[in-house]
């Protein structure tokens, strides 16, 4: 194994830790911002060697967003493996905890620590668990939308009108973890159906050279967005390409 471990200090990496001081002015001014709250906020692109241990727990949930590549925690003893699409909430706990990226393949996440005045009912009440494991989601891109309103706000520093915002909008990033049937119904059906035209396009035009840049365009999306989307929503569906070369997301991306 290899024993080169960091914390942090990832290239392209963005990263904020909000003073306690300035939650605590914000909650004389607002009381009720102190049900829950942001305290760390990141994004590490491709963490390798990204390594966490806490021996003696954290009194935050820590909610951590997988896009690419893999990566693991370990609480209360058990192993949970985290892969592309796959999000956990490690419960508030006195309980050690551990966590990192794969080795071979590190991952890439958007994550966030947040606490509150009473995180043992409001995990009880949301049913979160130390041994919950992992979470599947389809891309949740309002999530990442949110998470980066939240940090464009934390960037422009902590008045109460920049903390009152951030507050407000974790209750709705959290609800696209939590629920997310609620908020990618429509947008499923939608980007399956994108995809389907899509991958028949490519079918119809194995003399073309197209790359993913022309089909983002075609599709009026970033070449991030799509590449992901492509990635994603591609598993699972039929294979026009057994007698072909292979465009499945897994090869042509």
């Amino acid at each position: 194994m290899n024993n080169i471990k960091r914390r942090d200090g990832f290239e392209g990496e963005k990263y904020i830790s909000v003073p306690e001081s300035a939650w605590r002015n914000a909650i004389r001014e607002n009381p009720l911002m102190a049900q829950l709250y942001v305290t760390y906020i990141g994004y590490f692109p491709k963490a390798a060697y990204h390594y966490r241990e806490r021996p003696e727990g954290c009194e935050d949930n820590i909610l951590v967003y997988c896009i690419r590549g893999k990566g693991w925690f370990k609480l209360n003893g058990q192993h949970f493996e985290v892969s592309p699409n796959e999000f956990i909430i490690a419960p508030s706990t006195k309980e050690p905890i551990s966590y990192g990226a794969d080795e071979q393949d590190p991952w890439t996440i958007y994550w966030v620590h947040f606490s509150g005045n009473n995180m043992t009912s409001f995990n009880k009440g949301f049913n979160i668990k130390m041994d919950d494991g992992a979470r599947e989601i389809l891309l949740n891109e309002q999530g990442i939308k949110i998470w980066e309103s939240m940090y464009r706000n934390l960037e422009l520093g902590y008045s109460q009108e920049n903390l009152s915002h951030v507050n407000l909008a974790l209750y709705h990033f959290l609800a696209t973890f939590l629920y997310p049937e609620q908020h990618t119904n429509a947008e499923i059906q939608d980007e399956k159906n994108m995809i389907k035209d899509t991958i028949l396009y490519l079918k119809e035009n194995l003399d073309l050279k197209l790359t993913v840049e022309d089909m983002a365009t075609r599709n009026s999306l970033s070449t991030s967005h799509f590449s992901s989307l492509f990635k994603h929503v591609s598993i699972g569906l039929p294979h026009p390409f057994a007698d072909t070369t292979c465009l499945c997301g897994a090869c042509w991306l």
